[in-house]
């Protein structure tokens, strides 16, 4: 939901789907049929596309020391968790200017659900404990309903490995 949020927010598409949908296997790609209507923007339809591209990518690469994953809900909610275990991976320091850093991304100014301006991807108001939520402004109720059923008939979960 966030994904398609900040597809739709930032007026994304995604034109190169049917260009690489070339490279996975005949039948495997499901978002194919889906089309814009007055109710479901392209670029909701783009970000769906990008995702499961994204998804049938990674779930084939064999795990890889060379890849990490984390979790935009953990990233969020605990960054300095998720920033530690990224510079650890790195095998870079862990230093306090990081953590003060990373402990600033849940103080925007606002202690409401902020959307940035349209074509700006993050402001000094966004508060990031709240990326995970503002899709419920942006997103209609027929592209909500969309990806859900999307999501749960294709069952989608992203590998963790790297961590």
């Amino acid at each position: 939901m966030p994904l398609a949020a900040s597809f739709k927010r930032m007026k994304w598409d995604f034109k190169e789907f049917e260009d690489l949908i070339n490279f996975f296997p005949p039948n495997s790609i499901k978002s194919y049929r889906f089309k814009a209507s007055d109710k479901i923007s392209s670029n909701v339809i783009g970000a769906i596309q990008f995702y499961e591209l994204f998804y049938h990518y990674i779930n084939n690469i064999n795990p890889n020391k060379n890849l990490y994953f984390f979790s935009q809900q953990e990233f969020s909610t605990d960054p300095i968790e998720e920033i530690t275990n990224v510079l650890k991976w790195l095998e870079l320091e862990v230093s306090d200017e990081i953590i003060q850093l990373s402990q600033s991304l849940n103080k925007g100014k606002s202690s409401q659900i902020h959307i940035p301006d349209e074509s700006i991807q993050h402001d000094s108001n966004y508060n990031k404990k709240y990326s995970n939520e503002y899709y419920k402004l942006v997103l209609t109720k027929e592209e909500i309903e969309l990806i859900d059923a999307f999501v749960a008939e294709e069952r989608f979960e992203l590998p963790t490995f790297g961590l």
